[in-house]
């Protein structure tokens, strides 16, 4: 499989595994928002504009899905495993297979 092939953000799947991604580029782009928001208090600006300085600090900080889906392939089962249900239910069965199998 080629490496665009591989990168490719996994757009409509209904797998346990793209559900476990998208909770993860959730969890990301919230922790990010947090963050511009922990910023912007230094900044003396009106609505408007701090939601536009908001915008710009959130461009600067957020990576886009793409990356993310790569950093998400790295992850461990374990850690994989914390973004979906599913995917801890799979990793606990496949756990359990590999223990018996090397009794």
């Amino acid at each position: 499989m080629n490496r665009y092939k591989r990168l490719m953000v996994p757009w409509g799947k209904d797998t346990p595994d793209a559900k476990g991604f998208f909770e993860y580029a959730k969890k990301h782009y919230h922790d990010c928002l947090k963050f511009a928001d922990d910023i912007i208090p230094g900044i003396p600006t009106e609505r408007e504009t701090t939601v536009r300085v908001k915008l710009l600090i959130l461009d600067k900080i957020a990576s886009p899905l793409v990356y993310l889906y790569e950093s998400w392939e790295v992850l461990s089962p374990e850690e994989k495993a914390k973004y979906s249900p599913e995917l801890a239910k799979i990793h606990e069965q496949s756990k359990r297979m590999a223990e018996e199998a090397f009794k």
